[in-house]
């Protein structure tokens, strides 16, 4: 085995789904023969302050390579990284929305229970420092981070170029799609006005009645706010037959994907990210998708590995919907043959000797 580092510090999300990437990259760390220490980052009221108090601490740890996971939420782990890499520590970084990188350097979380004026006036505030602060900070963080890794090929970011380590697979064999006696419709994911998920429900408003079944799955996290009860009451007012089961368990993703006829990923162009987590695991169980023609979904499926769509119409996914419906088989097929690409390019074998060249410095 190479000169690998003996141990690790691997800073990541304490959930979401760069957390299920995270869990599987930290056993691949493993099996190279270096001690992970895996620190799950938790959101706090003091974030920043936390955040560049844990970076000056971590500072005087010489032994430990820093290997982060950052998400476009994760704005505490920025911080810390950058103490890091402005001391000179060795860091290494995987983003996963190369659009956006973070939404916000200056969360202010320990306002979110004050009255609305304060919290206007506060988020003001915010929107002020990330417009001045916030690219130059990310910037001095990319260029000094010892190599940077994108779960896409071919990323430029802020002017550096990124290395490509696709997501591992989860499953350790390919499991064999059967199509459900009903023809199930199924969303899978967070709940994000960029997700496209009215666009879904307008969609399947003109299918015929009774022709279908439509599950979405997931929400914002709470289906009590705003955004879940709009998404709920439009599909009711559109007179749409779905359910809603909240957040799938990891451990029941793969059963629930193998009860759909077909996953839509109705995503808009807006939405940031180099490759979406949903999409890998429905190429791992080769369940047929319609997914929005986004660049990062093209990307990730191939050119003909889904049945794409233009992103935020409804007609034109009506239109697929009811293709998929008249002859399921054909789409079913392009989903086999995109598992077997997928088992092959995201291989444990093939992104070890990737791991080892990053960690080696070759």
């Amino acid at each position: 085995m190479p000169n690998v580092p003996p141990s690790i510090r691997y800073l990541r999300p304490d959930k979401g789904g760069i957390y299920d990437y995270s869990i599987r990259i930290a056993e691949l760390y493993s099996s190279l023969g270096c001690n992970v220490n895996t620190v799950d980052d938790h959101k706090s009221s003091w974030n920043v302050i936390r955040s560049i108090f844990r970076g000056l601490v971590w500072v005087g740890d010489l032994s430990q390579v820093t290997v982060a996971e950052i998400g476009s939420g994760d704005s505490s782990i920025v911080w810390s990284t950058l103490i890091l890499v402005l001391f000179g520590r060795r860091v290494i970084i995987t983003l996963h929305d190369t659009g956006v990188i973070v939404e916000t350097l200056f969360p202010f979380y320990i306002m979110k229970n004050y009255p609305k004026p304060i919290c206007s006036i506060v988020n003001r505030l915010r929107k002020v420092l990330d417009l001045c602060f916030r690219e130059r900070i990310l910037r001095r963080l990319i260029h000094r981070a010892e190599t940077v890794i994108t779960l896409a090929e071919g990323q430029c970011v802020l002017g550096r170029d990124t290395i490509y380590i696709p997501h591992p697979l989860l499953l350790r064999s390919p499991s064999i799609y059967a199509p459900p006696k009903s023809f199930t419709i199924g969303y899978l994911g967070f709940w994000g006005k960029d997700k496209g998920i009215e666009v879904l429900i307008d969609a399947v408003a003109e299918l015929p009645k009774h022709s279908y079944c439509l599950v979405i799955s997931g929400s914002t996290g709470n289906l009590k706010d705003d955004y879940s009860q709009a998404i709920i009451s439009k599909a009711a007012y559109k007179n749409v037959e779905a359910s809603f089961p909240g957040f799938i368990p990891d451990d029941e993703i793969s059963s629930f994907l193998n009860s759909l006829s077909v996953l839509v990923l109705p995503y808009l162009p807006s939405l940031p990210g180099a490759s979406s987590g949903v999409a890998l695991r429905a190429i791992e169980v080769g369940v047929p998708v319609v997914a929005s023609a986004t660049v990062a979904l093209k990307r990730q499926f191939t050119a003909t590995g889904a049945l794409f769509v233009e992103p935020g119409s409804a007609s034109a996914l009506t239109k697929a919907l009811k293709a998929v419906l008249r002859e399921p088989n054909d789409l079913i097929q392009i989903a086999q043959i995109n598992q077997r690409r997928v088992l092959e390019e995201n291989s444990d074998d093939m992104i070890l000797t990737r791991l080892t060249k990053i960690l080696t410095g070759e």
